[in-house]
């Protein structure tokens, strides 16, 4: 079965082997780019994506649904809607754990003087939540994949900035940087568009030598963390 390889998706499928889910085939399975996944099982179509891909399909939520979605963002969750082409039917929320070298990489960078900031499409809340954790100077939230080059554009204007990502709505900011930097562990297409390949999952590897930093005073990217499912 194809398996997007977002780490909310990843997050989603472990979740499902631990609670030994039999995951049922899926036909016809592509990404849209800035909302999510959609599939066949036995002949219909499902889309698993950001809550505001649901008016766009102008398709309603139920109260009930529209109350999950409330008490995700006032825990400071991701949440994905889970729908048909007729209504939505679940939403999955995910909770941030973010990593302790993450906590160090933002730490090392500060010490060197190297502003971070944050671009991640999830929900203000969540973002707020990580950008204060990592004591991320700024952060943008609910950003699409073409609102990320524009951004790093704006950021470029201020100072040399570099970005680090692992995704495919990561690529065409990468390209846009003065210097991207790819998460080995992405998606190919993210990595094909760097100028530097960080070959290790780790957020650490960001941390920019003493040739580079004349060259980088903004540090940029994706929310640095794992997904664990609520």
């Amino acid at each position: 079965m194809p398996i997007s390889e977002h780490p909310l998706a990843q997050a989603i499928v472990e979740t499902a082997n631990q609670r030994q889910i039999d995951l049922p085939q899926m036909q016809n399975f592509q990404t849209i780019t800035g909302r999510g996944v959609e599939g066949e099982v036995n002949g219909q179509t499902y889309r698993l994506g950001r809550p505001e891909w649901v008016k766009e399909q102008k398709l309603q939520l139920s109260d009930e649904l529209k109350n999950a979605l409330d008490q995700a963002d006032k825990r400071g969750e991701s949440a994905v809607v889970l729908m048909t082409a007729a209504r939505p039917v679940a939403v999955i929320s995910m909770a941030d754990q973010v990593r302790e070298s993450a906590r160090k990489a933002a730490d090392r960078l500060k010490e060197m003087d190297i502003q971070t900031v944050m671009i991640t499409g999830d929900a203000e809340a969540v973002a707020r939540s990580v950008a204060e954790d990592l004591g991320i100077d700024r952060y943008y939230a609910r950003v699409l994949p073409e609102d990320k080059v524009n951004r790093t554009k704006e950021l470029k204007q201020e100072a040399p900035t570099a970005f680090v990502g692992d995704g495919v709505n990561d690529a065409a900011a990468l390209l846009e940087a003065n210097m991207g930097m790819a998460i080995g562990a992405g998606t190919n297409v993210a990595i094909e568009s760097a100028d530097l390949v960080l070959i290790e999952d780790d957020p650490l590897d960001a941390r920019l030598s003493s040739d580079r930093r004349r060259s980088a005073r903004r540090c940029e990217g994706a929310k640095p963390g794992e997904k664990s499912l609520q």
